[in-house]
């Protein structure tokens, strides 16, 4: 028996049974979950790589940043580090952005649920112990697309590489660590022999490769899941200056403490705004920020 923890009150268990109060039935390609009082809900069965392959994202909720800053990044690195250590999965490339992590890794005994399970509980038990918030930290379920071919592979790996504006000085992924052949905590070896034995040459092929625009074909399989890209600056300031209706942003750091935080809720509420990119614009701490979007009362939202 298992508690999942993007959804704490359902269990779900391998056979059939009653645990708890809730009957779990399953169908053909579906698993019905029941809890009392409730009406039976459908949950599609997740599709299977042959190859134990997947593209895998965890999202914030209401896509909320699950990174406030790089401590935080540094501790998912680090639970990442021991959960492939206890779970002797292979990691071929990840990418933490604000507020979605993507993940390209191979399950060997230890399944990817259990994987995914054990690395989400672990950092939203931090994140929600740092920021003493409650709730749910990542949306849904976990996102998983099985990995069927070498072509896609790499075609996938250069997508999540490429998920940053600036990927070759980008501090939080993977891309680094094939330049400099620093396994840490990814397997190299595998994708690089893909593009040569050798190594030199391989290193020369891979930078080549991922240079290159992303292919339509691989966007389009993503259709069912939406990666939020961060608006450039500059049409952000913009953006900004039209929906409030003032010529400069950073005056509205002038302003007293409410009538800067009814400012910076409509902001935040910008489909396609970040809490990283608002700090970096505004000059305003994330943590700052973070409370603000949560509704928070505490000290911190009336700093400056």
């Amino acid at each position: 028996m298992y508690l999942l923890g993007t959804f704490p009150s359902v269990y779900f268990c391998k056979q059939l049974g009653q645990v708890l109060n809730n009957k779990i039935f399953k169908n053909s390609g579906a698993t019905f979950y029941k809890r009392k009082g409730d009406v039976a809900m459908p949950r599609q069965a997740r599709a299977k790589s042959s190859t134990g392959i997947y593209h895998c994202v965890l999202r914030g909720v209401d896509k909320r940043d699950v990174f406030i800053d790089d401590q935080d990044r540094y501790k998912f690195l680090n639970e990442l580090k021991d959960a492939k250590e206890k779970c002797e999965f292979e990691l071929y490339a990840y990418c933490l952005m604000d507020n979605h992590i993507h993940l390209l890794l191979k399950e060997n005994d230890i399944k990817l649920c259990e994987i995914m399970h054990n690395l989400a509980l672990r950092y939203s038990i931090y994140f929600n112990c740092k920021y003493e918030r409650t709730g749910h930290l990542f949306q849904n379920r976990y996102f998983s697309k099985p990995i069927e071919t070498e072509k896609y592979l790499l075609n996938v790996q250069k997508y999540i590489h490429q998920n940053p504006p600036l990927m070759q000085t980008y501090k939080w992924s993977s891309y680094k660590a094939y330049l400099e052949r620093d396994n840490g905590i990814i397997d190299i070896s595998f994708v690089l022999n893909l593009f040569d034995k050798d190594n030199e040459i391989a290193k020369r092929k891979f930078i080549d490769f991922s240079c290159k625009k992303t292919s339509k074909i691989t966007i389009s399989d993503y259709k069912d899941i939406e990666f939020v890209r961060e608006i450039p600056d500059e049409k952000f300031i913009k953006l900004i200056s039209n929906y409030l209706e003032i010529n400069n942003v950073l005056k509205i750091n002038n302003y007293n403490t409410q009538i800067r935080n009814d400012y910076l809720k409509k902001i935040l509420d910008i489909d396609g705004a970040s809490i990283g990119q608002i700090s970096r614009i505004m000059g305003i701490n994330k943590r700052v920020l973070s409370n603000i979007k949560n509704c928070k009362t505490c000290p911190n939202c009336l700093q400056k």
